[in-house]
């Protein structure tokens, strides 16, 4: 194969840009909050990573290297805009308490507070090109929160969620 060229480089379609995507709860377990407020304020998230454990074989001296098991993360993280209802950190709070409520000393089992959520990635004239379902979904962490009494800045909630598996539509 020859070096790339200008005609390469020129061929490949329109570049996928970070901003072109929505992340969509299909409910908030424990809270009256739509959850369609908490899609419209997702500033950021990731699609989750995923690694190849190394297999190391040793023989004779010699050593081999091979793919072992793929591996999920399983977690991500999305950070949301607060608003001046406090609904975000009130959603997550809600999910949380209806998860475990230290309060009540009491929880819920898994299948009721374990959600189905939906990455969705478009293209620049708005179509869907990618889909991720992250199955088994729920929120592990809630940052500190900073107030700032010296500066005007929007304030953020930072979230890391937890998954069982992603479905991303690709079998194999």
């Amino acid at each position: 194969m020859a070096r790339t060229s200008h005609a390469n480089v020129m061929s490949l379609p329109d570049a996928a840009q970070s901003w072109n995507f929505d992340l969509l709860f299909s409910q908030i377990p424990g809270s009256n909050i739509s959850p369609e407020n908490l899609t419209f304020k997702v500033k950021t998230t990731n699609i989750p990573g995923s690694s190849i454990e190394p297999v190391k074989i040793e023989l004779h001296g010699v050593a081999k290297q091979e793919a072992g098991r793929a591996i999920y993360e399983h977690t991500f993280t999305a950070v949301f805009m607060e608003t001046i209802d406090y609904a975000t950190y009130l959603a997550f709070r809600q999910w949380r308490d209806y998860m475990r409520s230290w309060k009540k000393n009491s929880g819920t089992n898994s299948s009721a507070y374990k959600v189905r959520l939906e990455l969705d990635m478009y293209d620049n004239a708005g179509n869907v090109m990618q889909t991720i379902v992250l199955v088994g979904s729920f929120p592990t962490a809630m940052t500190e929160i900073p107030l700032d009494g010296a500066q005007s800045t929007v304030l953020d909630v930072s979230m890391t969620f937890s998954f069982d598996y992603i479905d991303d539509g690709v079998s194999y």
